[in-house]
Formats: C-alpha cells, sequence, structure tokens
C-alpha cells in the first residue's frame, strides 16, 4: 500500500481538538444546521428539540450548530410561515435557549446558534405573511439547468404531503411549472418588494439585540444565516442577465448587515454559498 493510501485513509485527526477563535473543541466532528420543525408554540425551544441537540452531543459530535433561528420579529423576516422557526429575538426567548445550551454542554460539545433575518424573496405572502422583500424586486426562479443530475424537482411536493395526481412526464421544465402551481413549494416565487433603508435598520438593530442574547444564553458562536438565495444573501446576489440585483443605496446599506450589527466580539461565522437555488 502506498503512502498516499495510507494517509487517505487516516482518519484520526477527527478525533483530535481544535481551537476555532477562543472555542476549544473537543474533536473535529460537527453538525450542520438542519431545520427539524420541532419548534413548540410562540417559537419556543421545545422539550423534542432540547432531546434531539443533546442526543447529537451526547453521540460525541464536537460542535454542533442549530437550525435558523429568528432574530427579528419584524414582518419582513417572517414570510416563510411553513416552517415554525424557533426565536431568539428577544428576552422572552432566553430561558429556553439557555437550557438548550447547558444540555449540550453537559455532554462536552460546543454550540453555535445561527440567527438568519427571513428568507427574503423565498418568502411567500400565501400563509398570511406580508409580500415578501429582498434587496431588489426580482423573483427567484427555479431553472432547469441548475438542477444536479439525478435531482428530483418533485422532492418538495412530495415532502409536503401532496396526494393528488403527478404528471407521468420527464420533462423538467413542465414538472416545475406543475410544482410551482401547489402551495408550499415555490419553485418559482412571488415578486418582491424591494426592503428599503428603514427595514435594514431595523433588521440591522434586531440581529446585534440578538447576537448580544445568544451570548447571555452561553452559545459558543454565532453563524450568521445568508445562503441560498435568502434575504442576506440576496445584497450580493447578481440578477440571470448578469447585472447586480442591488444597486445605489441598497448594494451600501447592505454591507451594514455584515459590519455594523454590533455583533459581541467573539466566535461569529457567516455561513453562504455561491449558488441561489434560482
Amino acid at each position: 500500500m502506498n503512502s498516499v493510501a495510507e494517509k487517505s485513509r487516516d482518519y484520526s485527526l477527527i478525533f483530535e481538538p481544535i481551537t476555532i477563535g477562543n472555542v476549544e473543541i473537543k474533536n473535529r466532528i460537527a453538525m450542520a444546521p438542519m431545520n427539524m420543525n420541532y419548534t413548540g408554540p410562540n417559537h419556543q425551544v421545545s422539550d423534542q428539540q432540547m432531546a434531539y441537540y443533546a442526543a447529537r452531543a451526547k453521540g460525541g459530535t464536537g460542535l454542533i450548530i442549530t437550525e435558523a433561528v429568528l432574530a427579528s420579529d419584524h414582518p419582513t423576516a417572517h414570510t416563510y410561515k411553513k416552517y415554525n422557526n424557533a426565536s431568539l429575538c428577544n428576552e422572552l426567548y432566553v430561558p429556553r435557549m439557555s437550557e438548550l445550551v447547558e444540555h449540550v454542554h453537559a455532554f462536552g460539545a460546543k454550540i453555535f446558534v445561527q440567527l438568519g433575518l427571513g428568507p427574503g424573496r423565498q418568502g411567500t405572502s400565501e400563509a398570511g405573511a406580508i409580500q415578501p422583500v429582498s434587496a431588489s424586486p426580482i423573483p427567484y426562479a427555479t431553472y432547469p439547468e441548475n438542477l444536479v443530475n439525478g435531482m428530483d424537482p418533485l422532492a418538495l411536493v412530495r415532502a409536503c404531503g401532496y396526494q393528488g395526481a403527478i404528471p407521468q412526464t420527464e420533462d423538467v421544465e413542465e414538472l416545475i411549472s406543475f410544482a410551482n402551481k401547489i402551495p408550499g413549494t415555490h419553485m418559482n416565487g412571488e415578486t418582491p418588494r424591494e426592503i428599503t433603508v428603514e427595514e435594514i435598520q431595523i433588521l440591522v438593530h434586531d440581529l446585534g439585540v440578538s447576537a448580544k442574547l445568544a451570548k447571555r444564553c452561553g452559545f459558543d458562536g454565532v453563524e450568521i444565516h445568508a445562503p441560498h438565495g435568502y434575504l442576506l444573501h440576496t445584497f450580493f446576489l447578481r440578477d440571470p442577465t448578469g447585472g447586480p440585483m442591488n444597486t445605489g443605496a441598497h448594494l451600501k446599506t447592505g454591507s451594514v448587515f455584515w459590519w455594523n450589527a454590533s455583533i459581541p466580539a467573539g466566535n461569529t461565522r457567516v455561513r453562504t454559498s455561491m449558488w441561489a437555488c434560482a
């Protein structure tokens, strides 16, 4: 066996400690954020949610990053009502969040909270929310060429529990068109309203408040949720023609989301992506 092959099979480093910022993690096994929809009424952390994260910590995970947690109760951040996300937008949520952190720490794991400011143009008003907002009034769309080979364009339809008839065709564009007519799937979005500077300022303030509350809860770090076409992501996306989606004042004020949110000193990271599911 050559040395390259031997090294490729050496996983010992996975179980070695690693330090991120000022946080030492017992191993290099990290759990990525996943929305399980276990949140209780009024966006409070439920017992089931605590048990879910505690089980992963008990199983040996070194770092857990929570599912998306609402950093604001402003209407612009609540346009994706098919998921019941936990919240940390004010002090009412501190006791249960603190208990969640204690559960994870009890098993020797570290935990970062993922804070989000809403889905932007991937939101929808159909479940009682306001019109979605975004950096520019450009709706998102699912392009067939962006679907990975073998990806089922009707996966979300099935996940939403749709029991009706499905077209017997392999034409991806036809399937996407069909899926978009079913509530809750949103393969193509409604046209969003361009977010105002005043609304940006409110969300910036709320993000800073939420991050400070996270520190009070005992979280070991904060991850800002800014991938796959959600609100924060749209401030540095480009539209399908190659032009910038955000221009003028919004291009400038968009940077406020990143650099002026009054995030307390410590471990802060940003989750983003190269593409936007659109």
